[in-house]
């Protein structure tokens, strides 16, 4: 019984083996059938490109991004929608101590205090 470490390092190996049978890359042959029966895939006709705007347009559409404003802070079209939200869920809660707004994102903490704060002018 003195060949156990040899043994035992044929059992690990045969293991290894066994367990790693499912990530070895398929035959050559294997592969050669597969891909004979699959049909190839038709190809999507590329989407025209959009049209470019004008140099007018595009001034404008500029210009409206960059002068867009919730509650005199600067929004664009990500944060002004959450500057909405801040301020929807304030007027839902009726908040009037803008230290009671709380959020995961400034944009909705703000958006909640521009409606505390007109509360608190207001009444």
């Amino acid at each position: 019984m003195r060949d156990w470490p040899t043994l035992l390092l044929l059992l690990a190996v045969a293991f290894a083996a066994f367990m790693l049978a499912p990530f070895r890359a398929p035959g050559a042959k294997a592969a050669a059938s597969e891909t004979a029966q699959e049909a190839p895939a038709p190809r999507a006709r590329p989407e025209p490109a959009p049209a470019p705007q004008s140099a007018p347009a595009a001034q404008q559409a500029a210009q409206q991004a960059a002068s867009a404003r919730f509650g005199g802070y600067p929004c664009d079209a990500a944060s002004c929608p959450r500057y909405r939200a801040g301020f929807s869920w304030a007027a839902a809660r009726e908040i009037s101590d803008p230290d009671a707004c709380t959020g995961k994102t400034w944009q909705f903490i703000e958006g909640c205090r521009v409606y505390a704060y007109g509360r608190a002018a207001a009444g």
